[in-house]
């Protein structure tokens, strides 16, 4: 006799970003656009949910670093291919 038996369990596993990032780039053409607005989706709701009394603890130097790097990251979906 065969008996199939579904077992929850829990797991943890560390997944680095460029794993990730590389798994995104790997799916299927239907599947991967999707997924990467999706992941795109999910960083900017982290950055709007940063309390602004966080920013206010950071120094000016910190600040324009995350500055910066945000405005940079906008710019390349702003002029794509550029």
């Amino acid at each position: 006799m065969k008996v199939k038996v579904w077992v929850e369990t829990e797991a943890e596993a560390d997944v680095s970003l460029g794993d990730m990032l590389a798994e995104l780039s790997a799916l299927p053409d239907g599947e991967r656009q999707p997924s990467i607005l999706s992941a795109i989706n999910t960083a900017h709701g982290i950055l709007k949910r940063v309390y602004v009394e966080r920013i206010a603890e950071m120094d000016d130097k910190q600040r324009g670093i995350i500055g910066n790097a945000l405005r940079e990251q906008a710019d390349r979906y702003l002029t794509p291919n550029a």
